[in-house]
Order: structure tokens, then C-alpha cells, then sequence
């Protein structure tokens, strides 16, 4: 199974972080950030095969993209902004972290606004307006 690949990244790195921590501190964030990037590389390699799947539930169901993609989009922008948030404030920097958290927010409202507007005018519709 792939999540024992991911466990093994995630304690080599963390071992190695201690290890680097105690003699070369300057060089800490830089292990901590590197084991990261591999575990986020390595998960990338399923994005593709969820992205098809999603593609053949849309097609199969006819479902309206309208509101899928903006979800999808959504969902990506908090994975990557909780990753980011999390890198920084574990590397002892919380405010960059906070910051990303906000922008990460902005960006997840102004991805769904279409969506928004595409319930609004159907609700609209339904109502008779």
C-alpha cells in the first residue's frame, strides 16, 4: 500500500529533521520543507486518476460543471493553503502561516462565486422571478 511509502517519507524526514536539528539548526527547515515537497509530490500522482474519475461521475450522471469545478477548485486551493500554513508555522514563522491561511480563504471565495451566482439565479427561477 502507497500510505506505507508515505509513512516511511514522513518518519525518515522527521528523523532526519531531529538529528539536522541538533547539529546544523540552519539547515532544519530546509529537511523539514524537502520531506514535505516528496510526500506532496508523491500524493500528486493520484490527482490524475481522481480527476478521471470525477470527469466519468460528470459524464455518467450529466452533472452541470458549473458547480463541480469550482468544488474541486475549492478543495485544491485548501489542501495546498493548509499544507503552506502548516510548513510555516511549523518553521516557526505563524504569521507568514496566517497570512496564507487568509489568502487561502479569499481565493476558496472568489473560486465558489460563480457557483454561488449559478444557485441564486436557479433559485431565482425556481421561484418564478
Amino acid at each position: 500500500m502507497d500510505i506505507f511509502k508515505i509513512f516511511a517519507v514522513a518518519v525518515t524526514g522527521t528523523v532526519f529533521y531531529i538529528f539536522v536539528k541538533q547539529y546544523k539548526p540552519e539547515l532544519a527547515a530546509a529537511v523539514q520543507t524537502a520531506t514535505v515537497l516528496v510526500i506532496f509530490i508523491f500524493i500528486l500522482s493520484y490527482v490524475g486518476a481522481v480527476i478521471n474519475q470525477i470527469r466519468e461521475l460528470i459524464e455518467g450522471y450529466g452533472l452541470k460543471t458549473e458547480f463541480i469545478s469550482p468544488m474541486i477548485k475549492a478543495l485544491g486551493i485548501a489542501v495546498i493553503t493548509q499544507i503552506t500554513a502548516d510548513l510555516c508555522k511549523d518553521n516557526g514563522n505563524s504569521s507568514a502561516g496566517a497570512k496564507v491561511e487568509f489568502a487561502g480563504r479569499i481565493l476558496i471565495i472568489i473560486t465558489i462565486l460563480p457557483m454561488l451566482k449559478a444557485v441564486a439565479d436557479f433559485a431565482v427561477e425556481l421561484i418564478g422571478g
